[in-house]
């Protein structure tokens, strides 16, 4: 059996195909640290493996990484396709255009009924934050409850996403940064559907 030096070895030569110098930047170890790992001496701790996987995700799986670490390669959920949204146009989800969709990415354990926005503003900041994609439910596929974030659209057709709450026994769109004001919506507004999870750019990859 392969040693976890050799599998780290046969990563960088084969599969990535560069020189332990370029390999290490960003790594936060030194070119003689790494000889040490790809020989044995020493064995990586988790703290490589997470600077690894940060800065060579898009080149390898988390198969590839597990067959690194362990010796053997995991088996993964299969990514749902997902439809990124510049807007959530009026109809939705009946009348969805191609032109309204900015792209497609790979998100693992998405339902397939799912659609994604990119977030602009850091409104819900520190946990959501400009830049990062939110996958969300249609409101007609789900319910929603206090405390959810939903996805908002305005009446010149702006969507937003808010946190969803009672202030005196009435619906309020809160901001989760303090910085930014919340509102109680009127008639112009209408939730479009409930968030259910948020990844940032780093973690995903565009579908081919």
């Amino acid at each position: 059996m392969s040693t976890i030096g050799q599998r780290l070895k046969n990563t960088r030569k084969k599969i990535l195909q560069i020189s332990r110098e370029k390999f290490v930047e960003g790594l936060s170890i030194s070119t003689k640290t790494l000889e040490n790992y790809e020989n044995d001496g020493t064995s990586p701790d988790a703290n490589f493996f997470t600077l690894l996987w940060g800065k060579y995700h898009d080149q390898l799986s988390m198969s590839d990484l597990d067959w690194i670490m362990w010796g053997k390669r995991m088996e993964y959920e299969v990514a749902t396709t997902t439809p990124v949204l510049g807007r959530v146009p009026a109809g939705f989800p009946e009348n969805i255009a191609e032109e309204d969709i900015l792209e497609y990415i790979s998100m693992p354990g998405a339902p397939k009924e799912a659609y994604s926005l990119i977030i602009d503003g850091n409104s819900m900041a520190p946990d959501i934050k400009d830049g990062d994609y939110v996958i969300f439910l249609p409101a007609e596929r789900t319910s929603t409850n206090p405390g959810d974030i939903v996805v908002i659209n305005d009446e010149f057709g702006q969507s937003m996403i808010k946190r969803y709450v009672l202030k005196d026994g009435q619906p309020y769109l809160k901001s989760d940064n303090p910085e930014y004001p919340g509102f109680e919506p009127n008639e112009h507004y209408t939730v479009i559907g409930k968030v259910i999870d948020v990844w940032s750019r780093k973690k995903i990859r565009s579908a081919p």
